[in-house]
């Protein structure tokens, strides 16, 4: 029986600049999910760096976030479009 490894007491922030591709939120909700399995906290920075100096622009990543998320036109951070013609 394989041993659970324990979450490593740090936090880590992906700071993420948004873009026009329909994957992008993809990418950055499953690299969050990926680091939340190792870190006990995982945080989302959105609008890129200006998440530095805006609190209300950096996300907890939990999986309800990557719900809301899922299947949705346009991305996670509302940055990017669907073709919707």
């Amino acid at each position: 029986m394989a041993k659970k490894m324990a979450k490593i007491n740090m936090a880590v922030l992906l700071i993420f600049g948004g873009g026009l591709a329909e994957p992008a939120k993809h990418i950055i909700l499953r690299t969050a999910e990926r680091l939340s399995k190792l870190y006990k906290k995982v945080y989302i920075g959105q609008y890129s760096f200006e998440s530095l100096y805006t609190p209300e622009f950096i996300l907890e990543y939990t999986q309800q976030l990557a719900n809301e998320a899922k299947d949705k036109r346009g991305s996670f951070f509302g940055t990017c479009r669907g073709i919707d013609l």
